[in-house]
C-alpha cells in the first residue's frame, strides 16, 4: 500500500471512530468472505458498521482518540464493529455469530461509551436488552403509577355516584 494510501486510509478510519467512537473488535481468522459477509450484514442491521482493518493503520487512527487502549487488543486478524446508539444491539450481533462460528470469531473486546472492556465484557453488554425495548420498560413503570391513580380515581367517582343514586332515591321515597 502506497504512503498516500495509507494517510488515506488512516484519515477514513480517524473519521469513523469520531463518528461512532463505541468500538468492538474481533477475531476474524479462519472465517470465509461469505461468512465475513453475513456478519456483516448482521452488524448494519444493528445499526453499526463492519470493517476488517490492518491493526497498524487502525492503532494510528486511534492514537488520538480516547479509545487508544483499544490498540493492546490489535493482535492477530482484526475487524472492527464500529456502533451506533445502540452498542448492546451490535454486541449481541457478533455474539450470536461467534456463538454460530466458536472456534473462528473471537471478539476480542471492546471500547463503548467511554469504557474498555475485554471480550467477557462485551459478552455481558449483549446481554443488555436492545435501546427501544429498555425506553419500552421504562415508560411502563412510569405509566403504571399514573394509570393506578386515574383508576383509584375512577373507582371514587363511581362510588360516589352510586351514593348519590341511592340517597335520591331515599328522598325521592320520602317525598312520596
Amino acid at each position: 500500500m502506497a504512503t498516500e494510501a495509507k494517510e488515506q486510509a488512516v484519515a477514513a478510519l480517524k473519521e469513523l471512530v469520531a463518528r461512532r467512537p463505541s468500538i468492538i473488535l474481533n477475531d476474524y481468522r479462519g472465517l470465509t468472505v461469505g461468512q465475513i459477509s453475513d456478519l456483516r450484514r448482521r452488524v448494519i442491521a444493528a445499526g453499526g458498521e463492519y470493517h476488517v482493518v490492518k491493526n497498524r493503520l487502525f492503532a494510528r487512527a486511534l492514537a488520538e482518540s480516547p479509545a487508544a487502549e483499544v490498540t493492546a487488543l490489535l493482535t492477530g486478524p482484526t475487524a472492527v464493529a464500529f456502533c451506533g446508539d445502540d452498542s448492546p444491539s451490535v454486541a449481541k450481533a457478533l455474539v450470536e455469530f461467534g456463538r454460530e462460528f466458536e472456534p473462528l470469531c473471537v471478539i476480542k473486546g471492546g471500547f463503548v461509551d467511554g469504557t474498555f472492556l475485554d471480550g467477557e465484557a462485551c459478552k455481558v453488554l449483549a446481554a443488555i436488552p436492545p435501546r427501544p425495548m429498555l425506553l419500552g420498560e421504562l415508560v411502563g413503570s412510569l405509566e403504571y403509577p399514573v394509570s393506578a391513580l386515574a383508576q383509584a380515581l375512577e373507582l371514587i367517582v363511581a362510588e360516589l355516584s352510586l351514593v348519590l343514586d341511592a340517597l335520591v332515591e331515599k328522598r325521592s321515597a320520602e317525598a312520596a
